[in-house]
């Protein structure tokens, strides 16, 4: 039967060429678009006015080359006005960074402090309106560019925010051929209802489930004022020093933004035999790869965030118990037994003193949520005088990770080659995501 259609009145050669033509249409699509996020880049950098006063923090310790490849790919983006770059204590001292189109300021710490206070160190010297964080062994992604773009016509238009949550990219993903966010994080996406959409306000209740994320500092945007205003920073603990930065933020905001986009690629690496990491192998250790006693200042680190979680209402009160209850399961996989014990009596007191006051609440909202406290609390009785506070605490010059912690799975050393969806030979040597995959927030 003869087509009718025009396609079918086409001439033979045209006929034939169809195939190639849809090919070539179909290659050049990327590309096309690529060419456009450029095209917007150049108009935002053509009119001042339009760029996000955005400032970016980066703490170091004994890591200038990561240092040196951050500030590299971060040249041609021209994404930030401000970097403040804290040398916390590190033998050398960092050199003076460069980065074109931004003003860059050196602090330096004359021993090592810790994660938590070089960021606050950081947060401390800023002064744009707006500012994130990246560490030196993290990567910006490709998506980066255009989620600032969003954000500085946001401001534009006169919508100002406090804080924009993005996704991130994560390199144990990279064995199996994957971008993106471990799937743990990426279900608490999708039960917020936030699994697509370029940027967008928080639904009304999403963000006590958003909230159970991985505590990275380095997926949002913060107003500088929300921190400051609220006296929000980051914890002095050797570890999880980044749980009070991420709950007490995500609560104080007012208007709050989402993004599907991946802002920023972390390398990750357990270290073992099976996955080595010999590209990686020079760097410091990182604090999450830590097993021992001072892992008990886990307590003390979840201690800042809870007035205003208990304030915040029964929402945030069972979020922030479902996120506790997964951290020290994943924390007690990771030390010896006699800390293990040690942990579970702490645990118990910890839970005593200040989740069972909100269990009233909590039985008529999620019962099985409750009952777990419940057990825990009893199946751990303390011996006297054993108590959370009890746990080491962080001397004054506490060996610092190169990686400062949040609430993550380990372990965690440094960067990789650029980070494309496509994952390079390096990348294959990472180690696989944790099969329990249950680590809410970096436990570090």
């Amino acid at each position: 039967m003869t087509g009718t259609g025009p396609a079918a009145r086409l001439p033979g050669p045209w006929q034939a060429g169809r195939p190639l033509l849809r090919r070539l249409r179909h290659n050049l699509r990327p590309w096309l678009g690529r060419l456009a996020l450029r095209l917007r880049l150049l108009a935002l950098r053509l009119v001042p006015d339009r760029r996000l006063p955005l400032a970016l923090v980066v703490p170091v310790w004994n890591d200038a080359a990561g240092l040196a490849r951050l500030m590299a790919r971060l040249a041609p983006l021209r994404l930030f006005t401000e970097v403040v770059v804290v040398d916390d204590g590190s033998d050398p001292p960092l050199a003076p960074p460069r980065l074109p189109g931004a003003r860059v300021r050196l602090i330096r710490h004359a021993t090592p402090q810790g994660g938590g206070p070089a960021r606050n160190a950081g947060l401390a010297a800023v002064t744009q309106p707006w500012m994130m964080y990246i560490d030196s062994d993290d990567l910006p992604a490709p998506d980066l560019p255009a989620l600032i773009a969003d954000l500085a016509d946001e401001v534009a238009a006169g919508r100002g925010f406090d804080l924009c949550l993005f996704k991130h990219a994560d390199s144990r993903l990279g064995p199996e051929a994957r971008w993106g966010q471990p799937h743990w994080d990426e279900a608490l996406w999708h039960r917020a209802g936030h699994a697509t959409g370029a940027l967008v306000p928080a639904r009304p209740g999403a963000l006590p489930i958003l909230a159970q994320t991985a505590n990275y500092p380095w997926n949002k945007v913060y107003h500088t004022a929300l921190l400051r205003d609220n006296g929000i920073g980051c914890a002095a603990t050797v570890v999880h020093q980044d749980i009070a930065l991420h709950w007490r933020a995500l609560i104080a905001a007012q208007r709050v933004l989402v993004s599907d986009r991946i802002g920023v690629w972390h390398g990750v690496d357990v270290g073992t035999a099976l996955h080595p990491a010999p590209l990686l192998a020079d760097l410091p250790a990182r604090l999450t790869s830590r097993r021992g006693e001072e892992r008990l200042q886990v307590f003390a680190a979840l201690d800042p965030a809870v007035p205003e979680v208990a304030a915040a209402g029964p929402a945030w009160q069972a979020a922030y118990a479902a996120f506790v209850l997964d951290l020290i399961d994943w924390t007690e996989e990771r030390i010896g037994m006699a800390p293990a014990l040690r942990l579970r009596r702490a645990e118990a007191i910890w839970l005593a003193a200040t989740l069972a006051p909100w269990l009233p609440l909590l039985a008529r909202l999620d019962a099985a949520l409750a009952a777990r406290i419940e057990t825990r609390i009893g199946s751990g009785p303390a011996e006297p005088g054993t108590a959370h506070a009890s746990a080491p605490a962080a001397p004054a010059t506490a060996p610092r990770e190169a990686f400062p912690a949040s609430s993550k799975p380990e372990n965690e050393p440094g960067p990789a080659p650029w980070p494309e969806p496509a994952i390079g030979a390096a990348e294959q040597k990472k180690a696989p995501v944790d099969g329990r995959g249950r680590t809410r927030g970096k436990a570090s």
